[in-house]
């Protein structure tokens, strides 16, 4: 076993799901990284597969049925990576920065996300920053350029050609129909 198997096992990280497999002393089942079942103590043996597992006589777990999550492991990846990207919208993020983070190929998180989404990590990424400038400009007077800022992109050119890439208009645009909008309901 690895440290990082071992740290993943101890602090259930479910990053690590479906990358390794374990079993416990004294059970006949193999569980996944982030399994609440069982101490992590007595961890006795790891395999790279499920397959592994069931050839040395082991049994899916059946808290964390490690069986399933096989089945879709890249609807997880897909999940963790949009679940990262909400999170850290506002931070410079890179495919590469996602792939790290879940410790896969960023190749392949590119051809799953696609394949699970319908959109490339980017594109969600990009419409995660404008839907979040939205909200920004529903609710503040702050400056366009100051909204690109604060939502992760780099210039404004930038945000306003994602934006209008996104939504079909402006984020100008956009704002001047929400102030339209505003004082005529305000008549």
């Amino acid at each position: 076993m690895t440290e990082k198997e071992k740290q993943a096992i101890e602090n259930k990280d479910e990053k690590y799901d479906g990358r390794f497999y374990y079993t416990v002393q004294g059970e006949k089942t193999f569980c996944t990284a982030s399994c609440t079942a069982k101490s992590h103590l007595n961890v006795v043996e790891t395999f790279s597969s499920i397959e592994e597992a069931v050839k040395a006589g082991y049994l899916p777990c059946e808290k964390c049925r490690p069986d399933l999550y096989a089945k879709d492991a890249k609807a997880r990846f897909a999940k963790n990576a949009q679940k990262y990207i909400d999170e850290h919208y506002s931070e410079k993020i890179t495919v590469d920065a996602v792939a790290q983070y879940l410790f896969i190929n960023k190749h392949y998180l590119m051809r799953l996300f696609k394949e699970k989404t319908g959109v490339t990590l980017m594109d969600y990424l990009n419409k995660v920053r404008c839907n979040q400038a939205n909200k920004m400009m529903d609710t503040t007077r702050l400056s366009l350029e100051i909204i690109a800022y604060s939502v992760g992109f780099k210039t404004a050119s930038h945000f306003s050609h994602n934006y209008k890439k996104v939504f079909g208009y402006s984020p100008s645009e956009y704002r001047n129909e929400r102030n339209r909008t505003d004082k005529s309901g305000s008549n």
